[in-house]
């Protein structure tokens, strides 16, 4: 044992692991590293890397100036995006004479109001004090890794992004939220011209929702860079010549994106479904009120994971839902609303074509389908027993006979874990059976469940009581 806590190799793995089960157990300000730091000169050498790789900026301003460089070398992220660092713009005058040569992670400015499709007036930085406007060229090393710049739009000129480019040239992540009124789209083209390494793109860009810095030559762009895994755009896309132009100028595009995150139209998200060949994830925010065109979703066939998020009232046709079906990989399918207030109706889906659309889908583990349909019957319920035997999250909108899991012999979802159904107008179901009884239905049926939500249910009749009851 002894040999042990004299190895700086093997002590580093255990007061490793000590911090990280500190942060666990969110008590970073009571590490356990710190009077174990205390207990030799050895401890100390190995612990300060570990307490000191990601500080909150006010511990280092807390350290007496002369001292504070010592810290600073083992800094590996900074974050100034929290309220108490935000709230002190004198932080960065006290580090100005600092250098982190460790420096991969640094967090800029602070989340607040982007631009959005539910009010676009909501765009604004929110007030930042003068003296934030001093240098912060301390921070980037070529070390940096991974930046977001927040809501610190002053700052973010093409002087700015020409010195960034120098300065960091091995970025590999960029979060770009609430800036750009001191820029013109090809001050930004340029700055991505210069980053060759990048994995992450995230941009939320200002002053308006559907920013001008997105340009057509910024797409294509992206769409060569051959390390690009993850494409965050919260911009509002409704020009799908965009997309058009990369399928006819790329003949391999976006060849190594696996994530993409888009605000459009249909019509857009049309065009983009054929330069999208290997996203296994798309989180897609629906712009328009119908879902024309999203058929072509049926040529992504690497989705694993696909979220449909509508921002209005919607009405969607059977072929737009049936094209699901050829996405035999999917894992999690979500249909929802970006707005509580609004619907997604398809008056023309039946039950029918819903068994038919998860014919498809063998390997789904989790459904949130908010769509309305009627009638809407207990076969939904089966159909998704019979194609999708690996279930594990099920989130419907509509009202079933839940007494009916009393006629179904063998257990219909094995692996259930939750269970959310949106139900309307339950009491028009005639009454045949106990909430007790239900529920020890629902447990034979989903004997693995967790958590049981079922809406609109009196207190007298509660379903969800009864099966919390009887597993208690």
């Amino acid at each position: 044992m002894d040999q042990v806590l004299q190895s700086s190799e093997l002590l580093t793995l255990i007061l490793d692991m000590i911090h990280q089960n500190d942060k666990k157990l969110r008590a970073r300000h009571k590490s356990s590293l710190v009077p174990l730091a205390r207990v030799s000169s050895l401890w100390r050498d190995v612990a300060h890397p570990i307490l000191w790789a990601a500080p909150d900026v006010e511990a280092l301003a807390k350290i007496k100036s002369e001292r504070r460089q010592q810290y600073a070398t083992h800094i590996r992220r900074l974050d100034f995006s929290t309220l108490e660092a935000r709230a002190d713009p004198s932080l960065h005058t006290l580090f100005a004479n600092l250098q982190f040569p460790k420096i991969k992670s640094l967090v800029l400015g602070h989340y607040g109001p982007i631009s959005g499709v539910l009010d676009p007036g909501i765009f604004r930085p929110l007030p930042i004090h003068k003296d934030w406007s001093i240098s912060t060229s301390q921070y980037f090393h070529e070390t940096l890794e991974d930046l977001s710049l927040l809501s610190w739009d002053s700052i973010c000129t093409r002087s700015f992004f020409v010195h960034l480019a120098e300065r960091c040239p091995h970025l590999k992540s960029v979060e770009f939220s609430a800036i750009g009124t001191q820029l013109l789209p090809d001050d930004l083209l340029d700055y991505f011209r210069a980053s060759s390494h990048l994995e992450s793109i995230q941009l939320r860009l200002g002053p308006e929702p559907n920013s001008a810095l997105i340009t057509g030559d910024l797409l294509l762009h992206f769409s060569g860079l051959t390390k690009l895994k993850y494409l965050l755009i919260d911009n509002e896309l409704s020009r799908p010549e965009f997309f058009w132009a990369i399928k006819k100028q790329n003949i391999n595009p976006f060849h190594c994106l696996k994530r993409v995150d888009l605000k459009a139209t249909s019509t857009v998200m049309s065009a983009a479904a054929h330069v999208l060949p290997n996203v296994e994830y798309l989180d897609l925010i629906l712009l328009n009120d119908h879902g024309s065109g999203l058929q072509s979703l049926s040529v992504m066939k690497s989705l694993r994971r696909l979220f449909i998020r509508v921002t209005r009232s919607t009405t969607l046709t059977p072929d737009v839902l049936l094209a699901l079906q050829a996405l035999h990989r999917l894992e999690v399918v979500c249909v929802e609303r970006w707005v509580r207030e609004t619907s997604i109706e398809a008056p023309n889906f039946t039950d029918s074509d819903f068994d038919r659309m998860l014919s498809g889908l063998g390997e789904l583990r989790e459904i949130v389908f908010e769509v309305d349909w009627k009638p809407k019957s207990f076969s939904v319920l089966s159909s998704l027993s019979k194609h999708c035997p690996n279930l594990e999250d099920l989130q419907l909108y509509g009202t079933f006979d839940l007494q009916a899991l009393g006629d179904i012999p063998t257990v219909m979802f094995p692996r259930l874990r939750n269970l959310d159904l949106m139900q309307r107008e339950i009491d028009q179901v005639p009454v045949r059976l106990t909430p007790m009884q239900v529920a020890r239905l629902i447990d034979y049926h989903a004997p693995m469940l967790e958590d049981l939500y079922l809406s609109d249910e009196s207190d007298e009749r509660s379903i969800t009581a009864a099966w919390s009851k009887f597993r208690a």
